[in-house]
């Protein structure tokens, strides 16, 4: 015969034992605090022009619309930034669309000029993007990509371009009055 166990010892162990396995919730929010962002006047970003090789960056004021080459246009809704005592993070939320040329099937061969009215608008982006993690909400794009580098105050000065650029050929005045294409479209093309 085997002896008798003990249950109030075993279950006190195992009380013990499981008790020293949980964490404290406020040691929890003390390791992990929830990301509070403060809001910013200035999305920072970054562009790749995959057909030239050549990367720009420029600064655009939220709510604004800017023309980038010659079909893009960017507009920030709302640009993000963590306090300095937390993980750095910025994140914006970004309308990103353009104006294309109808297939040329659709196009007439009697009329070469291509008036603004004959093109096609289309959302290329529209959605978060964080800046520590530019993979994570992408934009995609056949000839262009854009990446959030920073949030900041329109008061302050930052190492990019304080003029934004536009044009195929890098001139022109940038701020546009392009209104984003209506909210039904479908953007997951």
């Amino acid at each position: 015969m085997t002896a008798p166990r003990n249950n109030g010892a075993f279950r006190a162990a195992i009380f013990g034992f499981l008790l020293c396995l949980t964490v404290h919730p406020a040691s929890v929010a003390a390791e992990n605090p929830a990301q509070e962002m403060i809001d910013k006047d200035i999305a920072v970003l970054r562009s790749l022009d995959k057909t030239y090789a050549r990367t720009t960056t420029f600064e655009v004021p939220v709510g604004q619309t800017v023309k980038f080459g010659e079909t893009l246009f960017i507009r920030p809704q709302a640009c993000r930034k963590t306090p300095p005592t937390q993980q750095p993070e910025n994140a914006a939320f970004l309308q990103i669309w353009e104006h294309v040329l109808p297939p040329a099937a659709e196009r007439s061969r009697a009329a070469p000029e291509i008036d603004e009215k004959d093109r096609e608008t289309r959302w290329v982006f529209s959605g978060w993007m964080f800046s520590s993690s530019p993979a994570l909400s992408a934009m995609d794009h056949q000839v262009f990509d854009v990446w959030l580098i920073d949030c900041k105050k329109a008061d302050t000065t930052a190492d990019s371009a304080k003029v934004v650029i536009s044009g195929a050929d890098g001139t022109g005045e940038g701020v546009s009055d392009e209104e984003p294409p209506e909210p039904a479209e479908d953007i997951s093309e």
